[in-house]
């Protein structure tokens, strides 16, 4: 899982240090303990631009439903498109 806020990263480690956030914590510990393998690291946030823009437009403007299941939003083609063209391919061409 890959986050772009080391205190986010912190508060999952320690949350002894973040009472006030402690049921919010736990919830997102319990849901990556959900997943047989799974590790946290902490990236720069041009490196998640579609994921961050997602996250803001679904706290921003309370857009719950699935976009992955609904193809993507249209207003993120054009990030899509420029991620995908500057990413270096591991696959044959």
């Amino acid at each position: 899982m890959e986050i772009s806020s080391a205190h986010t990263l912190e508060a999952l480690n320690n949350p002894q240090w973040f009472p006030g956030l402690s049921n919010t914590i736990e919830r997102t510990r319990q849901a990556l303990n959900c997943f047989q393998n799974c590790y946290v690291e902490v990236v720069n946030i041009t490196t998640n631009r579609v994921a961050e823009k997602i996250a803001v437009s679904v706290t921003k403007d309370g857009r719950f439903q699935s976009y992955i299941a609904r193809g993507g939003p249209s207003w993120l083609n054009d990030t899509n498109f420029e991620d995908a063209s500057n990413s270096p391919s591991t696959y044959p061409r």
